[in-house]
C-alpha cells in the first residue's frame, strides 16, 4: 500500500480534501455523492472559522489563536477513530 505524505502537512491546507473524498468513496456502500456531502460540515467549519480567526487576530493577536488552534488539532487527532 502506498502511503501519500506531503512535507509541510500546515502549509498544504485542504488541498487533502479531493483525495480524502475519493478514497472515502471506495467502499462499495458509499456513494460519491453521500461521501460529498459528509464533508460539508467541515467546509462550513472552515468558513465560519477563518471568518472569526480574521477578527480575532486583531483583538487578541495571533499567539493565542495558534495555542488555541493547535489544542483543536490536537484533540481531534484524539478523537478521530484509529
Amino acid at each position: 500500500m502506498t502511503r501519500i505524505t506531503c512535507p509541510a502537512p500546515d502549509a498544504s491546507g485542504p488541498s487533502w480534501l479531493p483525495l480524502a473524498d475519493a478514497m472515502s468513496s471506495d467502499p462499495p456502500s458509499v456513494s460519491a455523492i453521500r461521501s460529498g456531502i459528509a464533508y460539508l460540515p467541515f467546509a462550513v467549519g472552515v468558513v465560519i472559522a477563518s471568518a472569526l480567526a480574521s477578527q480575532l487576530v486583531a483583538r487578541i493577536g495571533p499567539r493565542p489563536l495558534i495555542v488555541a488552534g493547535s489544542a483543536m488539532v490536537a484533540g481531534g487527532m484524539f478523537w478521530f477513530p484509529g
